[in-house]
């Protein structure tokens, strides 16, 4: 396939000048599940006017100053004007996984960086914010993979893993009576095998901004926490209207509104004696300013798996709080291949959350964390490095906390 001619050097200098000037290339829209010298599984979750668009996914690599593509029946050539094309046309839904294996040998060339980009051309996914990002550095001795892959079109259901003490891989509920809420239909997404894919989910449609506010100051020993409980991104249309795919679903009648956000928490939080189980409601807040729900729905089903969110997974109950289950994709989870997740929000036991890659940019699982869904090691922490318990998001259920590990503030 090829698009109209386009010179060789600008797109090589303009990657080679931001490596060599230390910057990252930063894309929010891509996210890396598993990088091998010969394995690439990634996520590419577009902004939402791209929704339903159809696209071109590039695989680029870098190499002795020259730029490569691979095209779309494997093997690489040298970029020449011409665009070979990894995957020629994919419409993109809200979450979409890439996986690339045919003709992806890149062991024999150490210090080969590897990019992933979409776009319509070469020059459109380098133009666009987001749409570019390096995945992958070959090591000399080539490398055994970051992480185990993580399929996200066939992701274990949660349901009935309610536990009464703390388990792995389970949510331990303060009531397990169930209420009346969420999806009021089985959506075709869910498999008859007990996984879902969360490529094939419908997404509440809409784009409503809103004047979110988010603060979290340390005073003395305290963590203050203040917000209108809004998001600085723009969310779904709620109530779902008869109108919206969703509705078929899901029929939350819900609307959206600001909430009073007065929280506070230890700065330096302890290990209680013993863990704690989840409430229904929030179990934390996000640096989004949205507060997180565990993994139940108002039914005690995997929330994630059954009700219809918008594309950042996010809407409101009762009340009007707005609010996710599980890590929103529209919260920025790392830069580079071997980062650790940054924080992305704080437990109501004042324990930091983190996304979905621990040490050395792992992409974990349940079998990487305790039964409360997190570990310990070395981080920074307010500037400094301490050896601090904290929690992770995974793909999997429980997606964030499955108890508290330290002393619930209420």
């Amino acid at each position: 396939m090829e698009d109209a001619a386009m010179p060789l050097t600008p797109l090589p200098r303009l990657l080679a000048c931001l490596i060599s000037a230390g910057l990252t290339v930063q894309a929010h829209n891509i996210d890396t599940n598993q990088v091998s010298d010969t394995y690439l599984s990634a996520i590419i979750v577009p902004d939402e006017a791209e929704i339903g668009s159809t696209t071109q996914v590039w695989l680029g690599a870098l190499y002795g100053g020259q730029w490569f593509l691979r095209n779309a029946i494997g093997g690489w050539q040298a970029f020449e004007g011409s665009y070979p094309v990894a995957i020629p046309g994919l419409t993109l839904g809200p979450v979409n996984a890439i996986n690339i294996s045919q003709g992806l040998d890149l062991s024999s060339l150490p210090g080969l960086e590897v990019y992933l980009g979409y776009g319509n051309s070469v020059a459109a996914f380098n133009n666009t914010p987001g749409h570019l990002r390096k995945v992958h550095t070959v090591t000399p001795a080539g490398s055994a993979g970051l992480s185990a892959a993580v399929d996200v079109t066939r992701l274990p259901m949660g349901d009935g893993k309610i536990s009464s003490k703390p388990t792995r891989g389970s949510i331990w509920a303060c009531t397990t009576t169930g209420g009346v809420g969420g999806a009021s239909q089985t959506g075709p997404w869910i498999r008859g095998d007990g996984t879902y894919d969360l490529t094939a989910k419908l997404s509440v449609i809409g784009s409503v901004p809103w004047s979110g506010n988010f603060s979290a100051v340390v005073s003395g020993s305290s963590r203050i926490i203040s917000g209108n409980g809004l998001p600085g991104h723009t969310t779904g249309s709620y109530p779902i209207a008869n109108s919206d795919p969703a509705y078929q679903y899901d029929r939350n009648p819900n609307s959206i509104k600001g909430q009073t956000v007065s929280l506070t928490l230890p700065a330096l939080p302890q290990l209680a004696a013993s863990s704690s189980c989840l409430p229904g409601g929030a179990i934390g807040i996000l640096t989004s300013g949205v507060v997180i729900f565990n993994g139940l729905d108002a039914e005690n089903r995997d929330a994630v798996a059954h009700e219809v969110q918008d594309r950042c997974q996010g809407h409101p109950e009762r009340n009007g709080s707005y609010h996710y289950h599980n890590i929103s994709t529209c919260i920025a989870e790392k830069a580079e291949p071997a980062e650790h997740s940054p924080l992305v929000g704080y437990a109501y036991d004042g324990f930091g959350i983190y996304g979905r890659y621990g040490e050395g940019g792992k992409l974990l699982s349940n079998a990487d964390l305790d039964e409360c869904h997190g570990h310990t090691h070395t981080l920074d922490w307010d500037g400094q490095q301490r050896s601090l318990y904290h929690y992770h998001a995974t793909w999997e259920y429980p997606y964030t906390l499955g108890c508290f590990r330290g002393n619930r503030v209420r």
